[in-house]
């Protein structure tokens, strides 16, 4: 599952979300953050990902590049 956020503070629309989903080819979930929960972790690009554990607990709050063999040994 991923979540989209807009780049400029604002929320991304339900139109964004599918051309970006279809740009890229997606099979997965993506979620449009119309909350804006994800605005208090800090990114330093495009895409972001933060590890969260089994127990909730962010292990990493900004993981570039990817690392899959990080997160199996998370599993």
């Amino acid at each position: 599952m991923s979540v989209m956020v807009s780049g400029n503070g604002s929320v991304p629309t339900q139109s964004e979300l599918e051309t970006w989903t279809g740009d890229h080819s997606l099979t997965h979930p993506v979620l449009n953050d119309a909350s804006m929960s994800q605005s208090p972790y800090v990114t330093t690009g495009f895409p972001t990902y933060v590890v969260i554990d089994r127990t909730m607990t962010i292990q990493n709050a900004d993981m570039w590049p990817w690392d899959s063999n990080y997160v199996l040994q998370l599993l």
